[in-house]
């Protein structure tokens, strides 16, 4: 089976964990290529390819973070453009930090990517209560594109495109006063998108805020993201292919249990340590 693998970095505090997954990923499946995203100008070209060196054959593609993460993922899609695999796995390198992804969780991803189907998205499906409508199209549920996989047939429903500049003017505000969405975005996405960025909760965003002129430019690249996610599910659903999670069999969840308890506990050290520090200084 063709795979490509597709890998967006943003922070150089992450690359090597981020490198970590990757390889974890290749031990798993063969991959034709992976072509890491480099989104704005932080992490350097020969960083990267020191960081990771994978034995597959590695590309390395410098962006300027227009399209934000989903302007990340285009440029390396066009990169294969007229040889498209069979499987396209994509990832940010926020999967590391919020993504708390378990060697039995890729497991199982990686078994679920391999079987001999067509027409999927596979990855971890979240659910809003109401259908969310966006340009006529309706759905529920969407799949989260920190982590996912596309088979080719899936990619051909998407016209290869996992990017739509025009969505992002639906994001139509000039300044926290005004009117926030185009007519174009429905009432129920844009009240979901409401809660999950300007009302602080367990089930928002990490960094959830009333809007203001302070967070403003991040809340519109954040609402602009949203709106690529949910569409790319939309056109998928629209079109009658699956979105997929990823099942963990029993085995799967115990290891997946105890792998995240670690996870947890490494994450409290780390952010102890770091507090401990600062008050040094």
């Amino acid at each position: 089976m063709d795979c490509v693998l597709i890998v967006l970095v943003y922070a150089r505090s992450r690359l090597k964990s981020t490198a970590r997954l990757v390889r974890l990923i290749e031990s798993g499946i063969v991959l034709r290529k992976i072509l890491v995203v480099i989104n704005g100008s932080t992490i350097a070209s020969p960083l990267v390819r020191r960081t990771f060196h994978c034995r597959t054959d590695l590309d390395v593609i410098e962006h300027d973070n227009s399209g934000q993460e989903f302007g990340g993922y285009q440029a390396a899609l066009d990169r294969v453009k007229g040889s498209f695999p069979d499987r396209v796995i994509v990832m940010n390198d926020t999967a590391v930090k919020h993504g708390m992804l378990t060697r039995a969780y890729v497991s199982a991803f990686l078994r679920q990517v391999s079987l001999d189907i067509e027409c999927f998205a596979l990855g971890s499906i979240d659910w809003d209560r109401r259908s969310l409508q966006l340009r006529g199209l309706r759905s529920p549920r969407w799949i989260r594109t920190h982590f996912f996989a596309l088979d080719q047939r899936a990619l051909r429903i998407l016209d290869n495109r996992l990017y739509h500049p025009d969505l992002d003017q639906l994001v139509i505000a000039s300044s926290p006063k005004d009117k926030f969405f185009s007519d174009e975005v429905g009432q129920s996405l844009q009240e979901h998108i409401q809660r999950y960025l300007f009302s602080p909760s367990p089930q928002s965003w990490y960094a959830a805020a009333p809007l203001s002129e302070s967070n403003f430019p991040t809340m519109v690249r954040k609402a602009r993201a949203i709106l690529q996610e949910k569409y790319l599910s939309m056109m998928l659903e629209s079109a009658d292919a699956s979105l997929w999670p990823v099942y963990l069999d029993r085995k799967d969840r115990v290891r997946a249990y105890g792998e995240k308890w670690i996870a947890t506990l490494r994450l409290l050290v780390d952010r102890l340590r770091d507090s401990l520090r600062s008050k040094d200084r």
